[in-house]
């Protein structure tokens, strides 16, 4: 939503309406205080901020200027916030996990046979010199 664009880098116009939006951002506070770590303000600074964080005051002050911020130009009620994506959004990451398990599989296996086949003629070979 916040990233909408309305035309590429090429200049030609651009639907973002596509992409799917999975979470936001835990903690962004956009506000900067130069603060010296020797003035031992940096802890108590942080608490205060975290404090007014967890007590609702920044969702407050986003609720207040909710004008500021940038609407959703999509109409699209596919994917709502907090709706889980389906499996078929996964099957190409499953596919591609299952096919490094199974080579990782087939080459510890041809490792292991190999190993055995090399211990057995070390063996024959300790026996015929013995």
């Amino acid at each position: 939503e916040e990233a909408m664009c309305e035309r590429g880098r090429d200049g030609r116009e651009r639907n973002d309406c596509s992409i799917v939006k999975v979470g936001d951002v835990l903690l962004s506070i956009p506000l900067a205080f130069p603060v010296r770590s020797d003035w031992e303000l940096v802890a108590p600074l942080s608490w205060a901020l975290t404090q007014a964080q967890n007590a609702g005051e920044w969702e407050y002050a986003v609720h207040i200027n909710k004008h500021l911020f940038p609407e959703n130009k999509c109409n699209d009620a596919q994917f709502q916030q907090g709706e889980r994506l389906g499996e078929e959004y996964f099957a190409g990451a499953a596919m591609l996990l299952s096919f490094a398990v199974v080579t990782a599989l087939c080459v510890r296996l041809y490792e292991d046979r190999r190993r055995k086949k090399n211990d057995a003629m070390s063996r024959r070979s300790g026996k015929e010199d013995g």
